[in-house]
């Protein structure tokens, strides 16, 4: 039996037992934590290919899907992040992102059972980011879901009428001139009209 160990990414043997043995006992194991194993036969003549095993310490809950990211907002620099919550017995779930200095991820929030979303802050324009979201209750976690997404208006759903004058302003100030705002800002009163 060998393991993957998560501090050098290198698989170690960890243990050799006789003949029909179809067990062993796993040690070490951090409630939340990910950990792999493989398994293989061997006798004088050869060895049978490695079997493998993925798990998360703790009873598994159902993980959130459909993981969005809407409402961005360039002035404030803030988004929604949602999901569905697919877990019945859950306490919290937790967030998480990834630092861009370091390359680390770390816990940003833990919100109450039923949540589905929440704010994202200081967001900047044109800046990739990443989170992860899992289910955790006193037993167990499920798998951490994950998105992706650059910070822009694209994000929203329902720019075309109600936020179109809000995003002219919002360029204004970000990388407009006066006169370019005023006549950004009559041609999309006019276009506005049409509609």
């Amino acid at each position: 039996v060998k393991s993957l160990q998560p501090w050098n990414g290198e698989w170690k043997l960890v243990g050799t037992y006789g003949a029909n043995t179809t067990n062993r006992l796993c040690t070490r194991l951090e409630f939340g934590e990910s950990y792999h194993y493989q398994v293989r036969a061997v006798n004088a003549s050869g060895v049978s290919e490695w079997v493998s095993i993925k798990f998360v310490a703790g009873d598994a809950l159902p993980a959130p899907t459909d993981l969005k990211i809407s409402n961005y907002d360039r002035v404030s620099g803030t988004a929604t992040l949602s999901w569905t919550d697919n877990a019945t017995t859950e306490t919290q779930y937790e967030v998480k992102s990834l630092q861009p200095w370091n390359g680390e991820w770390k816990l940003v929030g833990t919100y109450g059972a039923n949540t589905t979303n929440r704010l994202c802050t200081r967001l900047e324009f044109g800046e990739s980011y990443h989170y992860q979201v899992r289910a955790v209750n006193a037993t167990g976690v499920s798998e951490w879901v994950g998105i992706e997404f650059v910070a822009n208006e694209d994000l929203n759903s329902n720019d075309k009428s109600d936020d179109v004058i809000s995003n002219v302003f919002a360029n204004f100030f970000a990388e407009e001139t006066e006169n370019d705002f005023w006549f950004e800002l009559e041609e999309t009163l006019i276009k506005r009209v049409k509609w």
